[in-house]
């Protein structure tokens, strides 16, 4: 898939310390056909909305009858050991905090709980 900046499939991209990753169709899946999901090089645009934005998702989940669901991320990976295994681990603890006051405070925040 390259890297940022070099030809190819427009992407948007995770970059943390020496580590490039593009967002793929295989982290964002939902709502297209099996024959089109495999590992290719997207933008935020090419995604369904619920994939990152809170009310787009609780709408999405109240069209699939869904009463909770357990969000797993991508980048960061189980436990955020993207950033635990940072060179830095200073700023790698911070990112682990950062995250998971997100993830607490703004993905299950609010909008999450009035349901």
């Amino acid at each position: 898939m390259g890297e940022p900046g070099t030809p190819g499939p427009i992407a948007d991209w995770w970059l943390y310390e020496d580590l490039r990753r593009p967002l793929t169709r295989l982290d964002t899946a939902v709502g297209y056909p099996r024959e089109e999901v495999r590992l290719e090089a997207i933008t935020y645009q090419q995604m369904r909305p619920g994939s990152f934005s809170v009310p787009d998702r609780l709408a999405d989940m109240d069209l699939n009858h869904v009463q909770s669901a357990l969000c797993f991320p991508t980048f960061p990976r189980f436990c955020g050991q993207t950033f635990t295994e940072a060179a830095d681990h200073e700023l790698g603890l911070l990112c682990v905090r950062a995250y998971n006051d997100w993830m607490v405070e703004e993905w299950c925040g609010p909008a999450a709980r009035a349901g």
